[in-house]
């Protein structure tokens, strides 16, 4: 690929080592995407929508509303692809969506029985939001801080939700993923802690200490 790329003209004068390393680091998403970008010149490359599919399945089992908060906006970009491949309607909300849209889509996520899905940036769509229409919340990824992730999961528990919430966090056994996760609720349990007393404060750096170096050094 980093070969056939230099035949287009914004590369034809670049080096080839360093178009090869960009792309070792680039996820498969991107490279999808720079070979769509590219089609003259790496159209053979892209991938077919069950390619694309083989890395997740998405299925509705029922008629309820769901929430799918993520860090990253290129994760939203991957799930919107997903969605419309699936023919499933959605609404998306990340920090580029301007604040008076952003009412008008809450409106219609509301109104429409037909959109089950709303994409949300964690950070944009975590606060000041209701999204009562929903009782289903995926956690696509976590937060460093426990309480961003706290506030999206409340954007389906406001006043006016007549339906039981459920959250669902997407952890991999045995990565980072679920040292995050365990120091997220100690991080909440120390600040739901009513003490404040600095030995509470001294345990919980000395437990996230322990995991970082575990996390590290593999100890």
């Amino acid at each position: 690929m980093s070969k056939l790329i230099m035949e287009e003209p914004e590369y034809v004068e670049a080096n080839q080592q360093y178009i090869l390393e960009d792309m070792s680091v680039m996820s498969d998403y991107e490279l999808n995407n720079l070979c769509e970008k590219f089609p003259k010149t790496l159209g053979k490359y892209i991938l077919k929508d069950s390619e694309f599919l083989n890395s997740g399945k998405i299925t509705i089992e029922k008629k309820e509303k769901v929430l799918v908060f993520s860090l990253f906006t290129q994760m939203l970009d991957i799930l919107e692809k997903i969605f419309s491949i699936h023919q499933i309607k959605f609404l998306r909300l990340d920090g580029q969506t301007t604040v008076d849209t952003r009412q008008d889509l809450i409106d219609t996520f509301y109104d429409d029985k037909t959109i089950p899905v709303f994409l949300l940036s964690t950070k944009a769509g975590g606060f000041g939001i209701n999204l009562v229409a929903a009782n289903n919340v995926i956690m696509y990824d976590q937060s460093y801080n426990p309480h961003d992730d706290k506030q999206a999961e409340d954007r389906a528990h406001r006043v006016g939700q007549t339906q039981e919430v459920k959250v669902n966090k997407l952890i991999t056994k045995n990565t980072i993923e679920e040292n995050m996760l365990q120091l997220a609720e100690n991080k909440l349990e120390l600040d739901q802690s009513i003490s404040g007393s600095d030995v509470s404060e001294s345990k919980f750096e000395e437990k996230a200490a322990s995991m970082f170096e575990k996390i590290l050094f593999g100890n």
